[in-house]
């Protein structure tokens, strides 16, 4: 050994190079046997979660060496704190994204000091803007599963992300949701696979480059960007509120929906498709139907809601929605090559699932991480007359259609 007796610096070293036999000499010689100085401890602590050391980890906290408890030695706090940087061992391991420690020192800690994940499910997540919300939430240490048509598909991404994240939190549930009855199913499989759901982020999107009606009568965009969040939203949510007091429903939207102007009569059908304006007029769809939830939820000016209902737009992001063939879809893909990557549209909105300074954010439309204002003809949006008539239109039609199933 480096010296006679215990020596802290030489226990800093053994930390960092994962030598449990060293580690354990130091311990046992007594670094410092009155405790009286804390600081010997937490260096070597911070040293091996900088270097995912667990197993010395665990001697420093408990005392464990292959599988036994040390007869003598003074061991480390898992609640200290660096001095240099005022972060604790749990802080250090989740901003260094090592995952297992994390949840080793969670059952070193009191309740109160523990990291306490949110439990995120993510439409669509197995691709584009989806897949990069999956991944930045792994990262932080939360838990998360994610809805994908594919199972293969599915099963190739969970591999995936929790190699490349260290995080295996991870799973996925298999869910279409381009019809009234297969989202009720997914609904169920989301209940039965994941019943400690917290946070709701409906990403899963769809940009038709044609007209196509589903086995519902109901235009197929029309379904995904405005039907399904609603059905889902709707059988979830008795769960959710179980789960916690900080419940959270995201709705990533799209800038252009400040354009729409979406027709009752006709959109809903398929009767007035455009490539474009059909987008715009769907995902106007939606934020009507979020921002007239967060209207229903906020039972007073001042209390903070239970469930909270925001909507983002991530920016322009670069990923397959919208591609086809033919001259336009050219012309798409030529324009998206100026467009920002998936990990930069993710930002925003696992800000507002997860992040402890968006908590009573409420009822609002986020443009990357900047408030937007709905103004001029986008206010429409907030009008309550027109967010009762599109939820009397929804309320009637699925009443038609469970009367017709």
């Amino acid at each position: 050994m480096a010296s006679q007796g215990g020596n802290w610096k030489d226990l800093v070293k053994a930390a960092e190079v994962g030598d449990l036999a060293a580690a354990k000499y130091h311990l046992q010689q007594g670094v410092d046997p009155n405790y009286q100085h804390p600081e010997y401890f937490t260096a070597p602590i911070f040293e091996a979660i900088r270097n995912n050391r667990l197993e010395v980890i665990e001697l420093l906290v408990e005392g464990k060496y292959q599988g036994e408890k040390l007869l003598k030695s003074t061991l480390a706090d898992p609640k200290l704190v660096e001095e240099m940087t005022d972060l604790t061992p749990i802080d250090l391991a989740l901003e260094e994204e090592k995952h297992d420690i994390v949840d080793y020192l969670n059952t070193q800690l009191p309740p109160d000091a523990q990291w306490k994940p949110k439990h995120v499910l993510v439409t669509g997540g197995n691709r584009g803007i989806g897949k990069a919300i999956v991944e930045q939430l792994l990262r932080q240490g939360h838990v998360v599963a994610f809805t994908c048509r594919d199972a293969d598909a599915g099963e190739q991404v969970l591999k995936e992300l929790k190699e490349k994240t260290g995080n295996k939190k991870l799973q996925v549930v298999v869910g279409d949701l381009s019809s009234i009855k297969k989202v009720g199913a997914a609904a169920k499989s989301i209940l039965e696979q994941f019943p400690k759901l917290q946070v709701l982020v409906h990403n899963a999107g769809l940009w038709p480059s044609e007209c196509q009606i589903n086995e519902d009568g109901l235009e197929m965009s029309f379904m995904v960007n405005y039907v399904a969040p609603l059905i889902l939203t709707q059988q979830l949510l008795p769960q959710m509120e179980t789960n916690g007091t900080d419940v959270r429903v995201v709705l990533v939207t799209a800038g252009l929906a400040i354009f729409g102007k979406a027709d009752v009569t006709k959109t809903p059908l398929g009767k007035d498709f455009s490539r474009f304006k059909t987008y715009m007029h769907t995902k106007q769809c939606g934020m009507i139907w979020c921002l007239r939830q967060a209207r229903l939820q906020q039972v007073s000016s001042s209390a903070t809601p239970r469930v909270t209902f925001n909507a983002v737009h991530p920016g322009v992001i670069r990923t397959g929605l919208g591609a086809s063939d033919g001259c336009m879809g050219f012309l798409l893909r030529l324009v998206k090559k100026t467009w920002k990557q998936p990990a930069e549209g993710a930002v925003a909105p696992v800000w507002l699932a997860t992040s402890p300074e968006a908590k009573g954010i409420h009822g609002k439309f986020y443009h990357e991480m900047k408030l937007y204002e709905l103004e001029g003809d986008a206010a429409c949006m907030l009008d309550p007359t027109v967010q009762d008539e599109w939820a009397q239109w929804t309320q009637d039609f699925l009443a038609r259609h469970n009367r017709e199933t």
